[in-house]
């Protein structure tokens, strides 16, 4: 690499996200993002770091931060997805950029089938179509039986797991009209929104 050439990328760029445990009870949420970097391998003596985001891989690009360590942390609402790139720069300016990805929430299932069964219903959808940048880990399905009539809930709200895309939820009241909702969780600990579907448990 000639000395008089910008930097090239930053080695070994990672990113963790997660949920910052000090946020204090009944506060919303904080998903922390720390990202960390090795130097370019060779040239010029490195001047310092300029870290971007954006909100899609092709931008618009936002700087973050620019620093002279080899990390950078940002708190974000609850599970909001972003990009990241990190450029080194040196006497003759910035090189290419490093890029990763904060995982966000999955899009929601696709519910596709609601069957009575014998004190049930099974339950059958297809995957999302976004998982979130992170793969997905299973489902969470609630569920609650409610009026027909007002469509007022009449018990508390309870839920099953599921790790494949279909599931048979059991112990109905047979002939009872349910609410069901399917939310797919991802390997980042997010998980999707998801509007209740009707159905009627089976005698």
């Amino acid at each position: 690499m000639p000395l008089a050439a910008t930097p090239s990328t930053p080695r070994e760029l990672t990113l963790h996200a997660g949920w910052d445990p000090h946020t204090p009870p009944g506060a919303p949420m904080v998903w922390r993002i720390q990202l960390a970097w090795s130097p370019p391998d060779a040239g010029l003596p490195i001047t310092g770091y300029r870290v971007e985001w954006a909100p899609s891989p092709g931008g618009p690009w936002t700087v973050l931060t620019v620093t002279t360590g080899h990390g950078a942390t940002e708190d974000l609402p609850d599970g909001v997805r972003r990009f990241y790139r990190v450029s080194a720069s040196n006497a003759h300016g910035y090189g290419p950029a490093a890029t990763a990805s904060a995982p966000g929430h999955p899009s929601p299932p696709l519910v596709t089938g609601a069957q009575p069964r014998p004190g049930g219903v099974e339950l059958t959808w297809q995957p999302p179509s976004d998982d979130g940048g992170s793969p997905i880990s299973g489902y969470v399905i609630e569920f609650y039986p409610y009026d027909p009539w007002t469509g007022a809930p009449t018990d508390i709200t309870r839920w099953v797991y599921a790790t494949r895309t279909t599931v048979t939820v059991a112990g109905l009241l047979p002939g009872g009209s349910y609410a069901f909702a399917v939310r797919a969780g991802n390997q980042a600990g997010l998980f999707s929104d998801a509007d209740p579907i009707a159905a009627v448990a089976g005698w």
